[in-house]
Parts: C-alpha cells; structure tokens; sequence
C-alpha cells in the first residue's frame, strides 16, 4: 500500500467522530430537554443547525454538565450532526414509545377530546402544551414531541 492511502486511512480514522456517542447525547437533548428539532409551521421545517438559537448551540448549552458530550457535538461537521438528527423522529418510537406516552393523555388523562380539537383548529403548539403539562411528572415522557414535526403530530393524533 502506498503511505499517503494509509496516512489518509489513518488520519480518517482518529478524526472520525463516533456516531453513536452523538446519537445518544444529542438525542437526549432533544427527548429530555427539548431542543426543538422542528419549527411550528405545517407539516413543519427543520429548525437551523447552527447560530445562536441552532440546534448545536442549544445542544451544547443542555450540555454544559457533561465536557465529553458537549464537546462531542460542538466538533461534529455539519453533515455527522445532520445524519444523527434525521435519526432521532425515526426512533423515538421504538426507543421511547412516544405512541404510549401520548395515549396516556389522551385516554387516561381524558384529553382525547382536546387533542382533536385543538389539531382541528390547527393548534399543534397547543396540543404539544396540553402533552408536556400532563407529562410534567416523567422528565422521560415530557420532552418527546420535541422529536417530531408537526406532520408527524399529526399522524399521531389520527391515530388516537
């Protein structure tokens, strides 16, 4: 093998950033922080990567305990943090069965009706509201909807 193709292999690899370590910390600031991955607009855009009120920023700042965590993100390259956050409206479902937590409230909570009217109003920040104030007691819970667009909300309502 040629030096630089090892070199390059090499110096590939000790800059690699572990993806499933960004994953883990960055997910977690949005499900247990709520770091808004997504604006209020129907279906519902991507809220900006970077800048003061980015989604690294505010990352970094849920962050600020942990030094590996926050500066795990704050060297990631846009591309490693975008391909995580893709992730995390996939899997907020198998890993912290967002469907159950929102069927809570609805039915145990009694909130079903309320949901479908504030979704038929258009009123997706007030169901999200409605969510988060009866999940206030499960720091696990009261975060997920940070995790998905509106549109996806959506879904999830049409599904109670």
């Amino acid at each position: 093998m040629k030096p630089d193709l090892v070199d390059s292999e090499l110096r590939a690899a000790i800059f690699a950033i572990d993806q499933e370590q960004l994953y883990i910390h960055t997910a977690w600031c949005v499900w247990h922080e709520e770091v808004q991955l997504f604006d209020d607009s129907f279906p519902g855009g991507q809220m900006p990567l970077n800048g003061e009120k980015g989604i690294r920023s505010l990352c970094v700042e849920k962050q600020g305990h942990n030094d590996y965590a926050r500066n795990l993100i704050e060297s990631s390259s846009n591309n490693e943090l975008q391909a995580v956050l893709s992730r995390i409206p996939q899997r907020v479902e198998s890993e912290r069965q967002l469907s159950t937590h929102f069927r809570w409230v609805a039915y145990h909570e009694s909130q079903r009706r309320k949901i479908l009217d504030l979704a038929d109003q258009g009123d997706f920040v007030g169901v999200r509201n409605l969510y988060r104030a009866f999940q206030s007691h499960n720091p696990n819970a009261r975060g997920l909807l940070s995790c998905i667009s509106n549109y996806q909300l959506k879904l999830l309502i049409d599904a109670i």
